[in-house]
C-alpha cells in the first residue's frame, strides 16, 4: 500500500510532507473501517477568574515530569482548552495570562482516560505561581459513557502475584470476575482470554491491547504477547459501552502500556522464589499414601532505564527468566503383565515393544471380581487362555478365579503441582523513546517470550518415549509516530507485527502410531483411575498431539484527534492482517479399542479407527 513509504529512513525536512501524504492516505484507504485503538490519555478543562468569569487566551503548557517533553494550548473564547495524545504518565499542567498569577497543577494521565483540570487565576503580581497540590484521579470518565478504570503502579509494584503476571491485577478492579471456564493458566498454559470475566461475559470477549496495538492469540482467544511485569507502567480496563476506536471486543479492554526510559537513571534487579516445602500434600495422594509432589520456582532478572540524550532519547530496557522444577503424582490403570503374559502370542509382542518408564509403582492390583463392577470384564485376549487365567471354568459363565488383570500404578512427570508448569522461560521487552521536537515523538519497542514446557506437561505415559511438552516462541513489535500540527490538531501513527508461535510436537523417541483404548468414544475409568494404555493421550481418544505453528497479525493504525471549540473529534481507522497457520492434529494419529469379541491389537476383527 502507498504509506508504506511513510515509514522508511528520510531527512527531517520531509517530515510534513510525510505525514500529509500519509494523512491523505489513510483517509482514502479506511473510509470504512475500525477507528485507531488508542493507548494515549487527553487533558481537558476551563480557566477561570476569581469572579466566576471564564479566561480567554491564556496558555496552558503541558510538560511531561519525567521527560520533559512539553505540550501547548491556548483557552478559547469560553475559556476552554484540550490537549490530546498525551502518553500515560505525570504532567505539570501551568496556566499563564497576563495579570494574572500563574496556575500550577500536577496531574496524571492513564491509558485512554481523559483527566479535567479546572483552573482559577487570582490577579497578583506577574511573575507569582499558584499551585495546586492535589491530582487528578478519576476512576469514571466524564467525558464518555464509557466505565475506565486503572492499574497503576504503586499496585503493580507493591501487591503480591504468585505469578507475576500483570494481568493478574484484572480481578482486583470492580466488574471483574475470574472466568472458571476459561481454564487455568498454571495448568493448561492456553487459557482462554485473560481468565477474567467482565460485566459478565465469557473471558475470550475481552480485548487486549499492548501500547495500543492488538494483543490477542485469535487461536485460543487468550493473551498474545506477555510482558515481565517490570515492564508495565500501567494499564486501564475499560467496560460499558466503550469507543469504536477499541473494536472487537463486548466484555472488555485491557490496555497495558510498556515504561519508557526518563530523564533519571532507574533500575531494579530481582529474585523471586517458591518452594512445595511450605504447601502440604494433597487430599487423594494422602489417602494412597503417595508421597507429596514436590516443586521449585525461581523468577529472576532486571529493569533500567534512563536518558541517552537528556530530553531528547530515552531507553528502558527488562527482562525476566523464569525456572520451574515441578513433578506431580500420576496415577494410571494399566493392563497386569500376567494377563499380557496369558494373552496370544501377538498380543504379547505387541505390548514386549514397549518398556515401561522408569520410577513406576504399583500401588494396587485389581482382579476381575474388583473391575467387573466399574466396566465390562476387558478382552485384552480374548482367547481360551485368557479365561483360565482370570475366570473360573464354567459354561460360558465367567466367574473371577482371583488372578490380578488391572494394576493402579503411579508415576511422577513433569506438571503442574502448585508452581506452575515446569520449564525455562525468557521474555523481555526493549524500548527507544524519541522528542524528535517538541511536535513529533518517535517510539519503539520490540517484546519477545520463549518459552521451554519440558516433556510431560502436554502428555505423559507409563510407558517410555510418549512423554510430550511445548514450545513457544512469542514476538511483537511496534513503531507509532504522533505528530502535533496545531493545538488543534494531532495524528498518531502506528505500525505493529506480532508473531505467536506455539509448538506441541511428538516425542522423537515413539513415531506416529495408533493409541490403544479399552473403550475410543470415552476415557475409560477404573475405580476412579483413568485407564492408559499404549500410545499418545492414552486419556483422550481423538488425539490433538502434533499441534502447532506461527499466528501472523500486522497492524497498519492512524487516528487524528481534532478540537473544535467546545468537540472533541476523532477520526482514524486501521487495517489488521491475521495469517493463521497452525494445525489442530485431532485424530491425526489412528486408535484402536478392545471390544467385546474382539482378539486384541493386531488381530483381523479388532475394532481399529
Amino acid at each position: 500500500m502507498p504509506y508504506y513509504d511513510a515509514f522508511k529512513p528520510q531527512s527531517l525536512y520531509g517530515v510534513a510532507r510525510t505525514y500529509g501524504v500519509l494523512f491523505l492516505t489513510v483517509i482514502t484507504v479506511f473510509v470504512v473501517g475500525a477507528f485507531a485503538q488508542f493507548e494515549k490519555g487527553s487533558l481537558a478543562g476551563a480557566v477561570s477568574d476569581s469572579s466566576g468569569a471564564m479566561v480567554a487566551g491564556a496558555t496552558v503548557t503541558v510538560t511531561a515530569t519525567e521527560t520533559a517533553a512539553v505540550r501547548s494550548a491556548t483557552t478559547d473564547t469560553n475559556g476552554a482548552f484540550t490537549v490530546t495524545a498525551l502518553p500515560p504518565g505525570t504532567y505539570d499542567v501551568q496556566v499563564s495570562q497576563k495579570g494574572f498569577a500563574s496556575y500550577k497543577q500536577r496531574v496524571a494521565i492513564s491509558p485512554g482516560l481523559h483527566a479535567v483540570v479546572t483552573a482559577s487565576l487570582t490577579p497578583k503580581a506577574e511573575g507569582e505561581v499558584v499551585e495546586v497540590t492535589a491530582s487528578v484521579a478519576q476512576q469514571v470518565d466524564t467525558q464518555t459513557s464509557s466505565i475506565n478504570q486503572v492499574v497503576g503502579q504503586a499496585q503493580i509494584s507493591q501487591l503480591p502475584s504468585l505469578t507475576r503476571d500483570p494481568y493478574d491485577f484484572v480481578q482486583t478492579l470492580g466488574n471483574v470476575n475470574q472466568d472458571s471456564a476459561a481454564g487455568n493458566a498454571g495448568q493448561s498454559m492456553v487459557p482462554r482470554g485473560t481468565g477474567m470475566s467482565i460485566n459478565g461475559q465469557r473471558s475470550s470477549s475481552v480485548d487486549t491491547l499492548l501500547d495500543g496495538s492488538e494483543n490477542v492469540d485469535l487461536y485460543t482467544t487468550k493473551v498474545g504477547q506477555s510482558v515481565p511485569i517490570d515492564a508495565v507502567q500501567e494499564f486501564s480496563v475499560t467496560s460499558n459501552s466503550f469507543s469504536a476506536e477499541y473494536g472487537r471486543a463486548s466484555g472488555g479492554v485491557i490496555n497495558v502500556v510498556t515504561k519508557s526510559g526518563t530523564n533519571a537513571f532507574h533500575g531494579s534487579l530481582f529474585e523471586f522464589n517458591r518452594l512445595s516445602a511450605y504447601t502440604s500434600n494433597d487430599y487423594e495422594s494422602n489417602a494412597r499414601g503417595i508421597p507429596k509432589a514436590k516443586y521449585t520456582r525461581n523468577q529472576f532478572g532486571y529493569s533500567a532505564g534512563g536518558p541517552i540524550i537528556k530530553n531528547k532519547l530515552f531507553f528502558f530496557s527488562a527482562t525476566e527468566w523464569t525456572r520451574v522444577r515441578s513433578d506431580a503424582n500420576i496415577l494410571a490403570a494399566i493392563a497386569d503383565p500376567q494377563l499380557i503374559a496369558a494373552s496370544n502370542p501377538t498380543t504379547q509382542a505387541y505390548f514386549g515393544s514397549y518398556a515401561f518408564r522408569s520410577g513406576l509403582q504399583t500401588n494396587q492390583k485389581l482382579t476381575a471380581a474388583d473391575i467387573v463392577a466399574d466396566v465390562p470384564l476387558p478382552t485384552l485376549a480374548a482367547q481360551p487362555a485368557y479365561y483360565a487365567y482370570a475366570c473360573q471354568a464354567g459354561s460360558g459363565v465367567c466367574a473371577p478365579n482371583g488372578n490380578p488383570v488391572i494394576d493402579i500404578v503411579s508415576y511422577q512427570a513433569p506438571l503442574y503441582s502448585g508452581g506452575g508448569p515446569p520449564q525455562n522461560a525468557f521474555s523481555t521487552v526493549q524500548r527507544v523513546d524519541y522528542n524528535l521536537s517538541n511536535r513529533t515523538t518517535l517510539v519503539g519497542r520490540y517484546a519477545l517470550l520463549h518459552q521451554d514446557a519440558f516433556n510431560g506437561f502436554i502428555n505423559d505415559s507409563p510407558w517410555t518415549g510418549f512423554d510430550t511438552g511445548q514450545t513457544q516462541l512469542n514476538q511483537n513489535a511496534l513503531f507509532s509516530v504522533t505528530h502535533v500540527w496545531s493545538p488543534r490538531i494531532v495524528t498518531d501513527s502506528k505500525i505493529s507485527f506480532n508473531r505467536l508461535t506455539l509448538q506441541q510436537p511428538l516425542n522423537p523417541k515413539q513415531p506416529i502410531q495408533p493409541t490403544l483404548y479399552f473403550n475410543v468414544n470415552f476415557d475409560e475409568t477404573i475405580q476412579g483411575t483413568t485407564t492408559c494404555l499404549l500410545g499418545y493421550s492414552c486419556r483422550t481418544p481423538g488425539n490433538s498431539i502434533p499441534f502447532g505453528g506461527p499466528q501472523n497479525v500486522a497492524q497498519f493504525a492512524q487516528s487524528i484527534g481534532i478540537n473544535a471549540g467546545k468537540h472533541d473529534l476523532r477520526f482514524g481507522g486501521q487495517y489488521v492482517y491475521t495469517q493463521d497457520n497452525r494445525t489442530f492434529g485431532a485424530y491425526e494419529n489412528a486408535v484402536q479399542g478392545l471390544e467385546p469379541g474382539g482378539n486384541g491389537p493386531s488381530q483381523p476383527d479388532s475394532k481399529i479407527s
